[in-house]
């Protein structure tokens, strides 16, 4: 005897369902995701990296008033193509960034080689690790950079380093973030505008001292002209006639040497006498023809 059941199809009994579709499960990869960026990557980069061109981070290397980190040679090269970005238009010449003093990294044998441990500069006095992990701070005017651990543990071994006190020194934190940055860029800006406006203020006072000499000046010469009795341009006529007498002194010119006499030296023909012809110019003259 053969029993045989019909099952009937509903959900729940095993059956097929949309998920096996090819084209359902193609449709689950057709939209692109956006690539992502390692954090820890980027974190190193941001600290180990030129802000500009994104080379290694070599010595002599500078730092601009918000924290950024540059290689010299690239800050140089831009400001020679005047290539300068936009966001870093504070940077204008030079002496708008501090040249540093990095502290080597003695690297051991047996350290992890992971890039996101991985760094060629440390803090000189708790020798942290300068790769972001740590806060780091630029003690100004010297340009040591220390970690903020140093500064708030040791202040004594960081002045001693600095050759100031910490109340004396100008601190800037390496790569800010945050609030941080925006106090940074403000104050950069009230710093720019106070300086367009001194800019301003000298411009005014010059045109206001130029247009108070000026009738001075006019007055003071009409009056001295009024008092010798004779226009203002006599005195340079005289100033220039002496010139001459003494130029004609030093040189001490001979009697009769006048201007027939030297232009006898630089031409044979005397006026009035018969030209001469020239190879040039040879039997015109036998047709009536002449060249002066």
């Amino acid at each position: 005897l053969q029993l045989s059941y019909r099952l009937r199809g509903g959900g729940g009994d095993g059956g097929s369902t949309g998920a096996e579709s090819r084209s359902c499960y193609l449709e689950m990869y057709l939209g692109k995701k956006a690539d992502k960026v390692n954090p820890e990557e980027e974190r190193l980069a941001k600290w180990t990296r030129c802000h500009l061109s994104g080379e290694p981070l070599t010595p002599p290397c500078v730092v601009d008033d918000i924290g950024n980190l540059y290689n010299k040679d690239a800050v140089i090269q831009r400001l020679l193509d005047k290539s300068i970005p936009q966001a870093l238009s504070h940077i204008t010449g030079l002496k708008s960034v501090l040249e540093l003093k990095l502290h080597p990294a003695k690297k051991s044998a047996s350290a992890t080689f992971q890039p996101s441990n991985d760094s060629d500069f440390c803090c000189p006095v708790t020798g942290v690790a300068f790769n972001g992990r740590y806060k780091f701070v630029v003690l100004r005017p010297s340009g040591h950079v220390v970690s903020e651990k140093a500064l708030k543990e040791v202040p004594a071994v960081v002045e001693e380093l600095a050759g100031k006190k910490v109340s004396e020194l100008e601190i800037t934190p390496v790569n800010p973030t945050g609030e941080q940055l925006e106090q940074l860029r403000a104050r950069i800006a009230a710093r720019l505008a106070e300086k367009a406006g001194s800019k301003k203020d000298k411009k005014r006072s010059a045109a206001a001292t130029a247009a108070v000499v000026l009738p001075n000046a006019a007055v003071n010469g009409g009056a001295d002209a009024r008092r010798s009795g004779s226009p203002p341009l006599a005195d340079d006529a005289a100033a220039a006639a002496a010139g001459t007498a003494a130029v004609n002194k030093r040189l001490k010119i001979p009697a009769g040497a006048t201007k027939e006499v030297y232009a006898s030296i630089f031409s044979s023909n005397k006026a009035g006498a018969a030209e001469k012809e020239t190879f040039c110019c040879r039997a015109l003259s036998a047709r009536g023809m002449n060249l002066t």
